[in-house]
């Protein structure tokens, strides 16, 4: 069963998150989820530690999380891991999914030169320019 928002409620996790980030990554989510559709092609790839899931967290993911200005471009790979860790309930298949869907929207838009307009993300920047990313 792929995640989604609603079945979060399902789940025992009430209803709409009180985390005003926690509640916009998910809007993430669910535009990215939106276009590109369920990601199950990723299910089952569930890395943990110590019997516990763990985000996901590489170049592309910082790259569209830096310039939507949810995190700051100098966070260590381990910090973003965290930080989504925080932010998101633990569920290994959400973790999955997001990161797949995040690759596409980076494969697609979110490259080295962002490609913003078409961008189904775009209504995040709330008509900002994409804050700079550097790679370290």
């Amino acid at each position: 069963m792929s995640p989604s928002i609603g079945s979060a409620a399902r789940r025992g996790v009430p209803g709409p998150p009180s985390d005003r980030v926690k509640a916009r990554l998910l809007r993430l989510y669910e535009a990215l989820r939106g276009r590109f559709g369920p990601q199950g092609w990723w299910l089952g790839r569930s890395p943990s530690a110590a019997g516990r899931p763990v985000a996901v967290a590489n170049r592309r993911v910082r790259r569209v999380l830096v310039r939507h200005r949810l995190i700051a471009a100098r966070a260590t790979h381990e910090e973003l891991r965290l930080w989504l860790e925080a932010h998101l309930p633990s569920d290994p298949a959400l973790f999955n999914e997001l990161h797949a869907l995040v690759v596409a929207v980076g494969k697609s838009n979110c490259r080295s030169m962002p490609r913003c307009e078409g961008c189904v993300l775009r209504f995040d920047l709330r008509g900002r320019r994409p804050a700079p990313y550097r790679p370290d």
